[in-house]
């Protein structure tokens, strides 16, 4: 079982419509994992955790980021978190060719 990573991202200004196109920015700045790209889920959350998630989606197979940023479109709000759920192959990162011992 993989172990999770979570990365906060907090930006100046970061509105309304205009986090769209940063979002799809950023999620194309990281390499998805070859043996399971894709986004396989979304989750849009009040930045009160306490109150309920607004939207949760599983994905399967996983999708494109652009796909994924538009599911989250209509609920754009200052006022949310978005949450993208990626799998990223770091340990190849970190030992890109194995020396077979």
């Amino acid at each position: 079982m993989p172990d999770p990573l979570y990365l906060s991202l907090w930006f100046p200004d970061f509105e309304g419509p205009a986090m769209l196109p940063h979002m799809l920015v950023l999620l194309q700045q990281f390499p998805f994992s070859e043996q399971r790209p894709g986004i396989n889920y979304v989750a849009v959350q009040p930045v009160s955790w306490n109150e309920p998630s607004i939207l949760e989606r599983r994905f399967s197979p996983a999708v494109p980021a652009q796909e994924a940023i538009l599911v989250a479109a209509d609920l754009i709000h200052d006022d949310y978190a978005y949450v993208f759920e990626v799998y990223w192959d770091c340990g190849l990162l970190l030992n890109p060719e194995p020396n077979g011992d």
